[in-house]
């Protein structure tokens, strides 16, 4: 038998029909080869393309289905997630899904022991009930602004702490002076330890100062004699340990992890904005999704 497909060059050439359940998920199908074409013969025999039964259960065999699911987060944000199957079953679970029927939910909503969220929020809307207000905390919990100010907040934080600490950087490396001081007390928390010295400046004052740049490796003691590198213009919070040295890793650090957080989540925020904002809305009717 010859091959039906007019404009191919050869037969069997699988086909692809794509279908959307909803707006949260899809449904890939990738079919068998056609029964009539030279390959379907090879792999169902010459017996199935005259057989509609048997090539029908052919297909049902083959088929491999995907299914996306979106993770919807507070913020935003979103998680997608992919399942796969095949055989049978699986296709005869999909086509029940896609198929319209008494009592069935087909592509956004209907009635299969429940409504669809949105068909929820229309019909809540038409029924004239009273929504609740915005300034309620349900809601702008809910609003993608809540995220983006948070995002900014955070984001802001990083940058302005690494420069900062590129500033006191620069400053100490042109402008500092050195002095020597004498450990008075040593106070060992971890990451913030620090070590209270006290110093005498150029123009002759004494310096009770916090250094949290101090080298531990020996460990300090009351009464060790230090050298160290202060600032003239702010000696007191702007000194370092002369033998630990300087640098800009810290402040470039702070300043890369901000600008990342900013754009990586600003984007994600950007392409779920609508989503959000639209569940911000529903919950004020009471068919919210989050």
């Amino acid at each position: 038998m010859k091959c039906r497909t007019a404009g191919r060059r050869r037969c069997g050439v699988r086909s692809v029909r794509r279908s959307r359940t909803d707006d949260r998920g899809g449904v890939v199908r990738m079919m068998a080869p056609p029964a009539h074409s030279s390959a379907g013969q090879r792999r169902f025999g010459r017996r199935w393309s005259r057989d509609p039964a048997r090539t029908a259960a052919a297909r049902r065999g083959n088929t491999l289905h995907r299914r996306y699911s979106f993770l919807y987060l507070p913020g935003g944000f979103a998680v997608v997630a992919v399942s796969r199957c095949s055989g049978p079953r699986c296709f005869d679970e999909t086509a029940r899904e896609l198929t319209p029927g008494p009592g069935r939910v087909v592509a956004r909503g209907g009635q299969d022991g429940g409504v669809g969220w949105r068909d929820r929020r229309r019909r809540g809307r038409r029924n004239g009930s009273t929504p609740r207000r915005r300034w309620l905390p349900g809601y702008w919990l809910r609003h993608p602004m809540t995220g983006f100010v948070v995002l900014v907040a955070v984001a802001a934080m990083f940058v302005l702490s690494g420069a900062q600490s590129a500033y006191r950087t620069y400053r100490l490396d042109k402008y500092g002076a050195q002095a020597q001081a004498t450990v008075r007390e040593v106070h060992r928390l971890g990451r913030d330890s620090y070590v209270l010295v006290v110093f005498g400046t150029a123009d002759g004052r004494d310096v009770v100062a916090a250094v949290t740049d101090y080298r531990w490796d020996p460990e300090p003691q009351v009464g060790d004699v230090t050298p160290v590198r202060y600032d003239p213009a702010d000696p007191r919070h702007n000194v370092r340990d002369e033998r630990a040295g300087g640098g800009y890793l810290d402040a470039v650090f702070d300043i890369v992890l901000g600008s990342v957080l900013g754009v990586g989540g600003g984007g994600l925020l950007w392409r779920s904005w609508s989503t959000w904002r639209e569940n911000a809305e529903d919950w004020r009717t009471g068919h919210h999704f989050a």
